[in-house]
């Protein structure tokens, strides 16, 4: 019988359903307060529910690489639990930021979440939004 909060109870074929499980799984798994993934330009590609002002979160990412662009009034980079892990997928360089978590772990909470979102990213398909209702539709 599965435990309750077994993580491969919860799929989806929706790509963004699925890295906000695995993005979720992770950060509970590693009692970090958050899990980003962000895209190249620092836009919020998926985040764990749990994490507050996910956009910001993104926005950190890449400005790790660079930080001349950190403003010195960066909450984010006065913190010293946030973690940031690079990398490449199918040519697109991708962002985690992870919130807090027992430092020792980290790293290895970072590494684990990349290949799940490397493995939902190749096997998921994106499915748009739905379309959004308009009243000139009707006109």
């Amino acid at each position: 019988m599965p435990r309750k909060n077994e993580r491969r109870c919860l799929r989806s074929d929706d790509t963004r359903t699925a890295l906000a499980y695995q993005l979720a799984f992770s950060a509970v798994e590693s009692g970090m307060e958050g899990l980003v993934l962000a895209d190249d330009q620092g836009l919020l590609v998926a985040s764990s529910p749990s994490t507050r002002r996910p956009e910001e979160i993104a926005a950190y990412g890449p400005l790790v690489l660079d930080p001349e662009l950190l403003q010195p009034d960066c909450e984010l980079a006065q913190r010293d639990d946030v973690s940031v892990q690079c990398f490449e997928h199918d040519g697109s360089r991708l962002f985690l930021v992870g919130l807090g978590g027992i430092v020792s772990h980290r790293a290895l909470v970072l590494t684990r979440a990349m290949r799940g979102v490397c493995r939902i990213l190749r096997r998921t398909t994106c499915v748009p939004p739905p379309p959004i209702a308009s009243s000139l539709a009707s006109a």
